[in-house]
């Protein structure tokens, strides 16, 4: 349980932190990298910095007696516009890569766009109904089945590895037959931020003593926050079922396996929260520089070279300076609603709903549209990042994130005249 510990800290010194002090000092464009464990994918806007980087990576290692995986290690062509320079060049479509149990690809929307897809190794979790008391297990426990469960992505091309669950709860006494697969949570997250139904119903089978044993790759996938963790481990000590993963069985009644559990599981929230970290500080460095594409609304969008313009259908502008010249002279909002609906006229909205890009629709005024245009930033030429901020308190169950306003003073970032605005 130290050793995956030990091994975060002394990664995070010989490489986290050199490859940021790399990124500032050397890298010529947009570089992001994301570290689990010893597995790093890193995006360079520029092949030369790609280039460049590796041979120092190699470089780096080498000081501390590493080196890099032979096999894994590659550089690709990945991107929006790699398959279509690819195809230029007389090449195959480009290559993929897999990474925390999702290889991922280049693909294309039905409207023929870039999209980003990736494949996610299905996991499997199996439930054990009842049955004789299997041999090797302790006589505290209750005449039950086991319970496989695993909602966690597992290492890449680990398939076997995950049918071979099935074969180690056999091992310990269980017959095949009563091994029942569950997949209800196949492609969530365990963070608690969205509804499982698969791990509701791994709960309560444990709660309903028809669980003997929770077996998993790895025991702390089964929940990725401390929440959903110790309750899991509360039931499991008050029914008596234990809990296994590739390597040993674990008794949550037992005081030192109850500890090792507790760590596991703040060790899988710790690496989910630094993932995070990684993943958005790329994206608030190039939101600081003004070059983060962030979604417009109707009157704005952006041209071939990722610039931000006016809408090119004159109704549009022609619409949105009539509001702002009927503010001026109307003075409220509300006035302004009813000049719109007495003429008949509509407002262009642009519903961020969806994978991009999203399509502008015309529809008739009300006060929410005519506030969202007199309060957007980006009318008034300004380049702005962190308007609003997810709120957990306003999260329901089921539901889409919910968000709240931040104040002007506490936006991240404000760039004024960044572009054209009305």
């Amino acid at each position: 349980m130290i050793s995956p510990l030990l091994a975060n800290i002394y990664l995070h010194y010989v490489l986290d932190l050199w490859a940021q002090r790399w990124r500032q000092r050397e890298a010529t464009g947009d570089m992001i990298i994301v570290r689990y464990a010893d597995d790093v994918v890193v995006r360079f806007e520029h092949e030369g910095d790609a280039r460049r980087f590796l041979d120092a990576m190699r470089a780096r290692l080498d000081e501390f007696a590493q080196s890099l995986h032979p096999d894994k290690t590659r550089l690709i062509e990945f991107g929006r516009f790699a398959a279509v320079d690819r195809n230029k060049r007389g090449l195959s479509k480009p290559e993929t890569f897999a990474f925390l149990g999702f290889t991922f690809i280049c693909g294309k929307s039905r409207r023929g766009r870039f999209q980003l897809q990736r494949r996610y190794a299905q996991p499997f979790r199996a439930v054990l109904t009842s049955g004789s008391r299997p041999s090797g297990v302790q006589s505290s426990l209750r005449v039950c089945a086991p319970i496989l469960d695993k909602p966690g992505a597992p290492p890449s091309g680990s398939t076997e590895l995950q049918y071979s669950l099935v074969d180690r709860a056999v091992r310990l006494g269980w017959p095949p037959d009563r091994v029942v697969v569950i997949d209800e949570d196949l492609g969530k997250s365990g963070n608690g931020q969205v509804e499982r139904g698969g791990f509701q119903r791994l709960i309560a089978e444990i709660g309903f003593g028809n669980a003997g044993l929770v077996v998993s790759l790895d025991a702390s996938r089964l929940a990725r926050n401390n929440r959903d963790w110790h309750q899991l481990l509360e039931l499991c000590s008050l029914f008596g079922v234990i809990i296994a993963d590739g390597e040993r069985l674990y008794d949550p009644c037992a005081y030192h396996d109850r500890l090792l559990l507790g760590l596991s599981g703040i060790m899988s929230e710790a690496e989910l929260h630094q993932i995070r970290i990684r993943l958005h500080q790329g994206e608030r460095q190039k939101a600081a520089r003004g070059e983060l594409r962030i979604p417009l609304p109707g009157g704005l969008t952006y041209n071939r070279s990722g610039q931000i313009v006016f809408n090119p259908d004159e109704e549009v502008q022609a619409r949105l300076r009539l509001i702002f010249d009927k503010f001026r002279e109307l003075q409220t909002a509300r006035r302004v609603m009813r000049y719109l609906r007495t003429h008949d006229l509509r407002v262009p909205v642009r519903p961020l709903r969806g994978p991009a890009p999203h399509e502008l629709v015309w529809r008739d005024a009300t006060i929410a549209h005519v506030h969202h245009i007199l309060h957007n930033p980006a009318y008034a030429g300004a380049y702005v990042y962190g308007r609003r901020r997810i709120n957990a308190i306003r999260q329901g169950p089921g539901s889409h994130r919910a968000t709240s306003k931040v104040a002007i003073d506490d936006w991240e970032v404000c760039i004024k005249d960044a572009h054209p605005g009305y």
